[in-house]
């Protein structure tokens, strides 16, 4: 197909801020998400492609380039812009292999001037054995925009395989087919900054995030680099399934969702880490608060920091009533965009620092594969598709980001973090603490916050049996100071002393 240009059109401003990170680093790839599932049913690849070709004509936003144009960028729609779905023979593949391919075809930078921002790829592993992944750059969508692309194509896929008329193809179609896009949400947007909307959450930011922000000190493995960096990893750990219930038990007994349980507990081990007594964090919301906007594709995600103050005395039933204070409280003013906050708030950042906060905690919830709401029939009789979980981009935005993964009951774990700082046996560390901490929690939630255990049996183990197992047998016949000299003659140009930048 040949792109043709309509009309061009200004971006949003989270928009605005990934065209500028795309500026400094066009093959940086820290913005491409992506979302995989797995089909286990006979998949006609014509049909396949012919309706993923639909869902691109739909959405406007999956037809959209992006340029400049009198010094400000714009987003270009196009009537036709060249798409492709290719099916990929994935039979002979292990399941490493599988997952390292899956990972290089969504490490390949987007050219957001001319390329399409989605790229659909169908692996198949055998007949009845298919992987579907969706990778796209985030200036065009988020997770939600993967969840409704999902629920279209079981829709559009089971409405072409079933012996349906015409008239209740056509009927589907109609019922994806949007009266409003992703344009519609940039004006209201910009209606809303220049109104009294915008002016009250604008005041509620300020006063939240007044004073000097706290910088979360962590104890990194490597220097911090005096530019950010992207550079990063995942750490995947999948919750024991005894352990989930309880703590849905729990956030029932509270009247708290299970995302006010976890972001809690985050923040319990951020403050054991640093000892902080203030911290800031920052956790991305749906910003779709609009009910008509709820159906379109396009990136409408929006960063909102939560800024906590921790008192170690208060057990984590107080302390979670308080998280959940001011969760709700910002969760009213979350479509005050962050990049306009940061650029108000921080206009002389540390370059070496993510702006406002260093860690992010993201609940990502599934609810494609839960729900058939878009289909005249069952597309589980058709299409048996379930979640393949693998996580996330390995770029990071962050020094440290904790990602909760929910699908079908499931709760996948995803620690993101910059490689520049942590080691991976760091992070895993991180990992096994979080798990002991949200056992003993659910355990006794009335602990206060400073005795809640952190550490695993095995590091309990060696730190108070092992480590301390400190006693040595020195020959009865020799003083200090000779024992000294003859290690001295031994490692000569070991540091024996170090003091601050200092050492001998």
């Amino acid at each position: 197909m040949n792109t043709i240009i309509t009309t061009s059109y200004p971006l949003s401003y989270g928009q605005q801020a990934l065209w500028l990170l795309y500026q400094l680093d066009p093959k940086s790839v820290a913005y491409n998400i992506f979302i995989t599932a797995k089909i286990n049913s006979p998949l006609n690849t014509s049909i396949f492609t012919r309706v993923w070709e639909k869902i691109v004509e739909h959405h406007p936003i999956l037809r959209t380039t992006y340029t400049v144009q009198d010094s400000k960028p714009v987003q270009q729609i196009n009537k036709k812009l060249k798409f492709t779905v290719q099916v990929i023979d994935a039979s002979s593949w292990s399941e490493a292999y599988l997952t390292e391919k899956i990972y290089s075809e969504t490490e390949r930078p987007f050219i957001l001037e001319k390329d399409s921002v989605l790229r659909v790829y169908l692996l198949t592993c055998s007949e009845k054995e298919h992987i579907l992944l969706l990778t796209m750059h985030h200036i065009a969508g988020d997770m939600w925009s993967f969840d409704l692309l999902l629920s279209e194509f079981q829709a559009l896929y089971t409405a072409e395989i079933e012996p349906a008329t015409q008239e209740q193809v056509k009927n589907i179609e109609d019922s994806l087919t949007q009266n409003k896009s992703y344009l519609d949400f940039v004006r209201w947007q910009s209606d809303m900054l220049s109104d009294a909307r915008g002016e009250k959450s604008w005041q509620y930011w300020k006063k939240q995030l007044a004073g000097e922000l706290p910088i979360l000190n962590f104890l990194t493995d490597k220097p911090r680099p005096p530019l950010q960096t992207f550079q990063g990893e995942s750490y995947f750990l999948k919750l024991d399934a005894q352990l989930i219930p309880k703590l849905n038990n729990l956030a029932q007994s509270f009247g708290k969702s299970l995302y006010q349980i976890l972001l809690t507990a985050f923040y319990i081990q951020l403050y054991r880490y640093t000892n902080q007594e203030e911290i800031l964090m920052g956790s991305p919301m749906r910003g779709r608060r609009v009910g008509d906007l709820k159906k379109i594709i396009g990136y409408f995600v929006n960063l909102v920091p939560l800024r906590i103050t921790v008192d170690a005395t208060a057990t984590f039933t107080e302390f979670l009533t308080q998280v959940s204070k001011i969760v709700k409280e910002a969760q009213k003013h979350q479509n005050y965009p962050f990049s306009l906050l940061a650029e108000q708030l921080q206009p002389q950042r540390d370059p070496s620092r993510p702006p406002l906060s260093q860690v992010s905690f993201v609940w990502q919830q599934h609810q494609w594969c839960q729900s058939t709401e878009n289909s005249l029939h069952t597309p589980a009789k058709v299409l048996q598709m379930e979640p393949y979980l693998l996580g996330h981009q390995r770029g990071a935005d962050w020094d440290l980001g904790l990602m909760v993964m929910e699908a079908q009951g499931v709760l996948k774990l995803c620690w993101q973090y910059n490689t520049d700082l942590f080691e991976a046996a760091t992070i895993e560390r991180m990992a096994g603490h979080f798990v002991t901490l949200l056992e003993n929690i659910v355990a006794d939630p009335q602990q206060q916050i400073w005795q809640l255990p952190l550490f695993t049996e095995i590091e309990q183990k060696k730190l108070l049996i092992e480590w301390n197992d400190t006693k040595v047998n020195y020959p009865q016949d020799k003083c200090i100071h000779q024992l000294f000299e003859e290690q001295v003659e031994t490692t000569p140009k070991a540091v024996a002393v170090v003091f601050e930048d200092e050492q001998l």
